[in-house]
């Protein structure tokens, strides 16, 4: 199977994982094909307070993959703080099979999708291209909407520089017809007709 990029994938988006566990963590990072789906791993993070402290500190993520039961800061504590940021990226959450509430709860808190413990390779892969298309429907929306925003300046643009030479033309012939008739006006007049071009 060709990855994403060999099909004309032009765009990679950034990625952060945050679990617990170092092993899971670093297996997540290097066993899941992550420049196949479009994604890299530009971070790692061992519980949602490291992670929320990253992000505080400057790291733009596009995208988060979290365990939900975590020490120190959870990952729903997580969700609900990054929402309440007005940080708005898809959040995956890992959940054990006796989480399952909780993961629902994190889908109540914004979260794009959760994924059971044990998974596979292939179960985070088909996740992670849900979210690819996500963030790619999202990213051609702004893009189209920058060209409508463009292309409205270049409209008011030449409609204002339409104008402006509309007014430069008749204070041309405004002027070349008080030049005609300059003998015919008194000094007054002329101050007048001065200022009004």
């Amino acid at each position: 199977m060709s990855s994403q990029f060999e099909k004309g994938c032009r765009y990679r988006y950034r990625l952060m994982i945050i679990e617990d566990e170092g092993v899971i963590r670093e297996g997540l990072k290097e066993y899941i094909p992550w420049l196949d789906l479009g994604f890299e791993v530009v971070e790692t993070a061992q519980d949602g307070l490291e992670a929320l402290e990253k992000l505080d500190g400057g790291l733009v993520v596009d995208a988060v993959l979290t365990d939900i039961r975590m020490e120190n800061m959870d990952g729903l504590q997580f969700l609900k703080e990054i929402r309440e940021r007005n940080l708005e990226f898809p959040v995956v959450l890992l959940s054990g099979y006796d989480q399952f509430d909780y993961a629902r709860k994190g889908i109540q808190y914004g979260a794009f999708d959760y994924i059971l413990k044990p998974s596979s390779n292939q179960e985070i892969a088909n996740t992670f291209r849900k979210v690819y298309d996500a963030l790619e429907a999202q990213r051609m929306h702004s893009l189209e909407m920058k060209e409508i925003e463009e292309a409205h300046d270049r409209e008011i643009l030449a409609k204002e520089s339409e104008i402006y030479g509309q007014l430069l033309t008749a204070a041309k012939d405004k002027e070349s017809e008080l030049l005609k008739n300059f003998d015919k006006y008194s000094d007054c007049e002329m101050v007048c007709l001065g200022i009004s071009l």
